[in-house]
């Protein structure tokens, strides 16, 4: 697993590339966090070249997302493969966490919500 790191304007895209595995959850945390602890407010994480997300990552992803909105921001995905979309669907997650098909969309509702 490979995470970058991109900054445009007030958003922040994390591009997760390979399987998000149970020996990378402590990596995967740690990077979100850190985003977290410097104040990014705007969190989208890119799964386009995600190719698996273990339920331990997926536990992760849900900590690191309460944890955004506690200091007033938010995490949100992008191009998540059937398998991941799917996984959120059985437990009901997507719910919670939004996914959009492309950064445009998801760029498009930060701007959304920054307008009220």
């Amino acid at each position: 697993m490979k995470i970058k790191l991109h900054e445009d304007r007030d958003l922040t895209v994390v591009s997760v590339d390979g399987s998000v595995l149970q020996e990378h959850v402590p990596l995967f945390r740690m990077r979100l966090a850190e985003l977290i602890e410097q104040g990014k407010k705007k969190i989208i994480l890119d799964m386009s070249e995600t190719t698996y997300l273990s339920s331990i990552g997926l536990a992760a992803l849900v900590s690191i997302k309460s944890q955004a909105e506690d200091g007033a921001g938010d995490l949100v995905l992008v191009q998540a493969n059937y398998l991941i979309a799917n996984l959120l669907k059985i437990t009901n997650l997507h719910k919670k966490i939004k996914v959009f098909e492309n950064i445009d969309e998801a760029a498009g509702y930060f701007n959304a919500r920054a307008r009220g």
